[in-house]
């Protein structure tokens, strides 16, 4: 990737040949001066809306001697000089974490993401290493963590703040006398995205395994992208009609009722995958035309049974003294049946929103921009 200057245009090149000239605008909304950027937050110091419409480069050139910096002069007068180094990091940093670019990983995937929790506690090195497998996987291991209740605020502290629910801010998943969720049962459990029937769907779960003794309650996972990748190569109609209608979702116990609604399959405005919403246990279509319900229900159908196809289930089971963290927005999970006469299971469950464990990420991969500009300066 390199910057091109021609006919008072500035373009980038990428590494394939592909060309595309920078807006003015784009262009004039990176100036990094003192008088445009506040040093120590970076935020502007004017309305970018002030910027006349009608702007144009009137020169553009390399800095003599530099195939790295480009000297432009603005139709309204003002000068100034671009990094290709920092116009890349733009570039790139913004299309860098992309749901639709995880991997498609199925049942047979053999290179399951496992890391060590203490690697992980002592490095942060190795705590990039296991988010970098998170964002291309989706989920990912971390086994030899202590096999104590609360070791969830330890491991979740590293990012930020747990996010609190009416099941509480962490919740031991095991069999009770009287249960708000089956997950509280010794039923086994399809596949499936939590608290759909919330307005605002936690991004992350993480489950950490203390005990885990008994027969069966194995751990199963499914790439949601990938199935739904499947159902639009297969079924395209299928496909459409589970991305434009939205279910609602609902929980209800004695003391809380939740309904959230939105499309099975989300996508965003480039039509990639963004969002998986599949809970078969507290999903309802709302009343539409005939035509339009039998068109969804064959869809749902379809999706059903591609995600209980074995093609695509993983199961495993999570040992005690591991946890698993999953994207919620984007993996599925659930468990086999178990008997919970033959031993003891005990798992303890928590939430987190997408934007902590991102912040580490962009933090640890890129540093601050304010130590960037006040080592540039």
């Amino acid at each position: 990737m390199y910057l091109h200057t021609e006919n008072n245009t500035v373009s980038i090149v990428r590494e394939s040949g592909e060309q595309q000239v920078v807006h003015p605008i784009w262009l004039r909304e990176r100036i990094t001066g003192d008088e445009a950027i506040d040093t120590q937050t970076l935020q502007r110091l004017y309305q970018p809306s002030d910027i006349p419409l009608d702007l144009t480069i009137t020169h553009a050139a390399l800095q003599p001697g530099s195939e790295q910096t480009v000297e432009v002069t603005f139709s309204d007068g003002l000068r100034a000089s671009f990094s290709m180094d920092a116009l890349q990091e733009d570039v790139d940093h913004a299309s860098e974490w992309n749901p639709a670019r995880m991997k498609r990983w199925k049942a047979d995937i053999n290179d399951i993401p496992d890391h060590d929790w203490q690697a992980v506690d002592c490095s942060d090195e190795a705590l990039c290493r296991m988010l970098d497998d998170f964002y291309h996987y989706g989920f990912v291991i971390v086994s030899n963590v202590p096999k104590e209740k609360g070791f969830m605020h330890r491991f979740m502290g590293k990012f930020g703040v747990l996010r609190e629910t009416h099941f509480g801010e962490v919740f031991d998943v095991e069999t009770k006398p009287v249960y708000n969720d089956l997950a509280y049962t010794a039923l086994g459990l399809t596949a499936h995205n939590d608290n759909n029937y919330r307005y605002h769907v936690p991004g992350i779960q993480v489950l950490h395994s203390i005990v885990n003794e008994c027969d069966g309650g194995l751990s199963t996972l499914i790439n949601g992208f990938a199935v739904a990748e499947r159902l639009r190569e297969v079924d395209p109609e299928a496909f459409e009609v589970l991305t434009q209608v939205e279910p609602r979702f609902r929980y209800v116990d004695s003391t809380t009722s939740l309904w959230g609604k939105g499309p099975m399959i989300q996508l965003d405005l480039q039509g990639e995958l963004f969002q998986i919403r599949y809970s078969n246990r507290v999903e309802y279509v709302p009343l539409l035309s005939p035509e339009r319900l039998a068109a969804y229900y064959r869809g749902r159908k379809t999706f059903c049974d591609l995600m209980n196809d074995r093609e695509f289930v993983l199961e495993f089971r999570l040992k005690s003294g591991s946890l698993m963290m999953m994207d919620n927005h984007r993996v599925l999970h659930g468990r086999t049946a178990f008997d919970p006469q033959q031993g003891h299971r005990l798992l303890q469950g928590a939430y987190i929103d997408h934007d902590w464990p991102l912040e580490t990420w962009n933090f640890l991969r890129h540093g601050s921009p304010l130590n960037a500009a006040s080592a540039a300066a």
